[in-house]
């Protein structure tokens, strides 16, 4: 169906992870959803920075909204992204499964 739209085909998609969560994942057959809370970047889910002190408590509120009923799986279609491997895959020693 994708490649009628234009797209080439089916890619891989790769997942990076310290190699003990990764041996975990393929014994138990199944992958880590990251809280929201728990994710490097205190920033992800702010689309723009909020001098407005009123939007600014309520994008936090939505945030904590989201954060207690979803979670996220990070994905790339490139396994090859120096900058990954540092961040995800336990400073260049992990894994990444595709």
């Amino acid at each position: 169906m994708m490649e009628k739209a234009g797209f080439p085909g089916p890619r891989r998609a790769y997942h990076f992870l310290p190699a003990h969560y990764a041996l975990e994942d393929l014994r138990h057959r199944r992958m880590k959803i990251a809280l929201l809370d728990d994710l490097n970047d205190p920033f992800d889910l702010w689309a723009v920075a909020q001098p407005d002190p009123t939007l600014r408590k309520a994008m936090r509120a939505f945030k904590l909204h989201v954060a207690q009923r979803f979670g996220m799986v990070c994905f790339s279609l490139a396994w090859h992204n120096p900058l990954l491997w540092s961040h995800y895959a336990d400073k260049h020693r992990g894994v990444a499964l595709g």
